[in-house]
């Protein structure tokens, strides 16, 4: 489906396949309300995917990479917890607002710069292991995130949980030198990702 098609490349497609409609009359706002009303599309975002990314090469990949994970006994149902974090800033306002031809979108804050608010989750799949909201005066650092990794670790000590996997993408503060690393107890270990 080529997602980035426009009314008009639409409209000369629809011309070139059905000369009929050059007589009937079709215009633009008739495709726009066809294909919203009728079809159930909507004006989204779109998001680059590469070309590679399912060709049988990345495919036959990912596939090593899944039975590689299972033969190490990686198990998202039973011992992996997925962490991650995003932030945002108390001033946080539409990007897009309506105004009158000729003038700008305002919108009124206290200060032009605010502070930032870090959530940091923990998911399995048995449900929510963790979650916490700071405020921060810059981005999320590695103490922080430390912090948030220990909050977990310590609670699967106090379950006597067996030891589990950390699945995380890959940001500065997620791969830090984390001094926790503690190998003995096999609590961390890295697995190069594949994407």
């Amino acid at each position: 489906m080529k997602t980035a098609r426009t009314i008009g490349i639409i409209k000369d497609k629809l011309l070139e396949q059905f000369p009929g409609l050059q007589d009937v009359g079709i215009s633009p706002q008739q495709i726009h309300k066809h294909i919203y009303t009728k079809v159930g599309f909507t004006l989204k975002r779109t998001k680059p995917v590469e070309e590679k990314r399912n060709t049988p090469n990345v495919i036959k990949s990912r596939f090593e990479f899944a039975s590689m994970l299972q033969q190490l006994g990686i198990s998202y149902q039973t011992n992996c917890i997925f962490v991650d974090e995003a932030g945002f800033n108390a001033n946080l306002i539409r990007e897009r607002g309506l105004s009158k031809k000729g003038s700008n979108a305002v919108v009124r804050t206290k200060t032009k710069r605010a502070f930032n608010i870090t959530i940091m989750a923990a998911i399995s799949f048995q449900g929510v292991e963790d979650v916490t909201a700071k405020m921060v005066a810059g981005s999320t650092n590695t103490e922080l995130f430390l912090q948030f990794i220990k909050q977990i670790v310590a609670s699967l000590d106090r379950d006597n949980a067996a030891p589990h996997y950390f699945i995380m993408d890959n940001p500065a503060i997620h791969t830090a030198n984390l001094p926790l690393l503690e190998p003995h107890r096999g609590m961390f270990f890295k697995v190069e990702g594949f994407s």
